[in-house]
């Protein structure tokens, strides 16, 4: 079985349910785990069979880092169609995106 990583970076101020549409916007279906950060900031965790979705909020520099383990490729396209969220490039975050791997890979 292959387990796909995206990762991405984002350029958003949303509030608890926005996160949790997210999550289910990028293919994660079950009862989402919540965190409230005093005194501002949410982390989200959905954890489905197929698709497990975890988000993080800083929203004093209004980011958002979404993590996505799948057993298929993820495609964070309506996050930005749906809710308007800007994913940043590498060079805004040093960050890489999308790394893929599989569970040959892991030693």
């Amino acid at each position: 079985m292959n387990i796909h990583h995206a990762a991405g970076l984002f350029h958003a101020r949303p509030d608890q349910p926005e996160l949790e549409r997210a999550a289910r916007l990028l293919g994660a279906v079950g009862p989402a785990l919540v965190h409230a950060f005093e005194p501002h900031g949410h982390s989200v965790a959905v954890l489905g069979h197929e698709v497990r979705v975890m988000l993080h909020t800083w929203p004093e520099h209004a980011l958002v880092t979404v993590d996505v383990y799948a057993d298929r490729v993820v495609d964070f396209e309506p996050l930005r169609r749906e809710l308007g969220w800007r994913i940043l490039d590498e060079g805004d975050h040093g960050m890489q995106l999308g790394s893929d791997f599989s569970e040959e890979s892991i030693p």
